[in-house]
């Protein structure tokens, strides 16, 4: 579990992701994703999962498919955390299906750091074989000084870890589901 916990902590950061505050997203929208990331980072799983369902309310009500996908990867993670693994995946499968329909931000790589997430995810629970078509599947390709420079070297690093010792996640079962 704890290699779970630190490919999540330090993924996220190494990717450089801010909550972002799309012009035409609702007030309460943008503060309740804020509610649910500061829970996250706390490590209050539970309160940033009840937020982030909020934020995914809101968002369908408003029709704000930014905040929806940010919502199904936010509760990708916290599930993750807790190692709902079922969970966990399914969030971020519907988090990577609305990202490819929707223009990728060059600067924010939003369906990169959804797909090398997600690779990592699978890496940590033993299936680098299932991680790989991830890794390539994230356009790194323009860009390579900012997110996505920093995305090729975690994707790098992720790859190497994932083949050689994905074992370490072995704690991680359905029965925390």
């Amino acid at each position: 579990m704890k290699r779970l916990r630190g490919y999540l902590a330090v993924g996220f950061l190494a990717l450089g992701l801010a909550a972002p505050g799309e012009a035409g997203s609702s007030r309460a929208t943008v503060n309740t994703n804020a509610d649910a990331n500061d829970a996250f980072v706390a490590g209050q799983y539970e309160a940033a999962m009840a937020n982030y369902q909020k934020v995914l309310k809101l968002a369908e009500r408003s029709h704000d498919v930014q905040y929806r996908a940010i919502a199904m990867y936010g509760l990708a993670r916290a599930n993750a955390q807790l190692c709902r693994v079922t969970e966990a995946e399914k969030w971020f499968r519907d988090s990577i299906a609305l990202r490819e329909t929707m223009p990728d931000m060059a600067e924010k790589a939003y369906l990169t750091q959804n797909l090398l997430e997600f690779a990592h995810f699978l890496a940590a629970n033993q299936r680098p074989d299932e991680a790989i078509p991830y890794f390539a599947r994230a356009p790194l390709g323009r860009n390579q000084g900012g997110v996505r420079g920093r995305a090729r070297a975690v994707q790098t690093d992720a790859v190497s870890k994932g083949l050689q010792g994905a074992g370490a996640a072995g704690d991680i079962d359905e029965r925390h589901g």
